[in-house]
């Protein structure tokens, strides 16, 4: 491999290697810290319906697998003073 070559790929792999480090997730949530009206409560519910094929081992002899699932989730939330919460 030239030496050009070679050095691409150390740089490069040195990169890939050092955004695992700095790689920050972000909030799923993006009004998680929004202006909200102090003791607001929130209701929220929502419904989930997932089918499909399940994919198995092929030395096996299952054939033929479906899976259906039903999800509900429900949550609550209200919001505070900060300032009453710290202290």
């Amino acid at each position: 491999m030239p030496a050009l070559g070679r050095t691409f790929v150390v740089w490069s792999v040195w990169l890939a290697l050092w955004s695992l480090t700095v790689g920050r997730a972000q909030e799923l949530e993006p009004r998680a810290y929004s202006a909200a009206p102090v003791g607001a409560n929130f209701l929220a519910g929502t419904y989930s319906l997932l089918t499909g094929d399940v994919l198995t081992d092929p030395s096996l002899p299952i054939t033929d697998v479906r899976a259906r699932e039903s999800l509900i989730k429900s949550a609550r939330e209200s919001s505070r003073r900060l300032v009453s919460a710290l202290s």
